[in-house]
């Protein structure tokens, strides 16, 4: 998980990794391998919003997840 400096002060940053990281769990048994990059809107988002959002991103069937990427 990445969450750049433009996302604010490290306190705000840490919240930002504790609350992807738990919308994570809920979407997925085993969230290891996925990247997720948290942009300055985060900051302000909610858990509630950041779940849905993740939730809305690893429904679209073109996501890569569980694709090989050798190609």
């Amino acid at each position: 998980m990445i969450v750049g400096r433009t996302v604010g002060k490290a306190h705000e940053r840490n919240r930002v990794r504790r609350r992807i990281r738990e919308a994570l769990r809920m979407c997925v048994a085993n969230p290891a391998g996925i990247i997720v990059v948290a942009r300055t809107r985060a900051r302000a988002a909610d858990y509630w919003n950041l779940l849905n959002e993740l939730e809305g991103l690893l429904a679209e069937p073109d996501t890569g997840l569980g694709r090989d990427r050798s190609d």
